[in-house]
């Protein structure tokens, strides 16, 4: 009986958070239109630019659900996918820090992921699941993302380009940050092209970018589990096999 009334608390303090939320939220957001023509004519640019790559993934991968793209000039080091109104805010403080093409339809396909994940659930099953599990929305939309990427014609390498500029490497992530430490989304990335799409790692133009090249330096550890840890899984295999003729 007390576990029932404690999980009948826990139930009401999440229904409670779910609805201050989608209040405060509404507030800002339903009635909100952003005039990008009051913006400069450089942001105006940027606007276009993101539209074309955001565009061109969702109507490579047949995607139909609708998706805004906004630029937003603020100098803010962020993109963010807004679940109420469907719309995709990327500002101009991460476009300083983009070079490429493919590093910011990285980027766009993470949170075009988190956008369908809001219409596969209705607003508070979506609120209370990716605010108890977090992380794994976050493993989630990066792995979908390479998806995306590959399908739309991107180089999927430039998504670890984009997140080895982005990620920070928190001492205390485990405890208190709601997205997985930088390495560790890095090599699940790296990992899932390695299984899934591997001629990109053989004969991307990336092989020759510092900052991939900086990943690979700073991943050699786990990088070398990995390639272990595929060996054993076909040597398994190679066993199962003979056995069986």
């Amino acid at each position: 009986e007390n576990i029932m009334k404690i999980k009948f608390k826990k139930l009401i303090c999440y229904s409670m958070l779910a609805c201050s939320t989608l209040v405060f939220c509404s507030s800002f957001s339903f009635c909100q239109t952003y005039d990008i023509t009051r913006e400069s004519s450089e942001a105006q640019k940027q606007q276009r630019y993101i539209e074309d790559i955001g565009y061109r993934i969702l109507n490579a991968n047949r995607i139909d659900k609708r998706v805004n793209f906004i630029f937003n000039s603020k100098n803010v080091f962020n993109a963010n996918s807004n679940s109420i109104n469907r719309e995709i805010n990327f500002y101009k403080g991460l476009a300083n820090v983009l070079r490429t093409e493919d590093e910011y339809a990285g980027v766009l396909a993470h949170e075009i992921s988190h956008a369908m994940d809001s219409y596969n659930y209705n607003m508070f099953s979506y609120l209370f699941t990716t605010t108890t599990a977090p992380r794994k929305y976050e493993y989630r939309a990066d792995l979908r993302a390479v998806d995306y990427m590959v399908k739309a014609g991107y180089d999927p390498l430039g998504m670890i380009v984009a997140l080895n500029r982005m990620l920070n490497e928190s001492r205390i992530w485990t405890f208190l940050c709601t997205h997985p430490r930088g390495s560790l989304r890095l090599m699940k990335v790296y990992e899932y092209i390695y299984n899934k799409y591997p001629y990109f790692l053989v004969n991307s133009p990336y092989k020759n970018d510092p900052v991939y090249q900086n990943f690979l330096l700073t991943s050699r550890k786990q990088r070398i589990k990995l390639q272990k840890k595929i060996m054993e899984k076909n040597e398994a295999l190679k066993d199962d096999t003979n056995e069986t003729l």
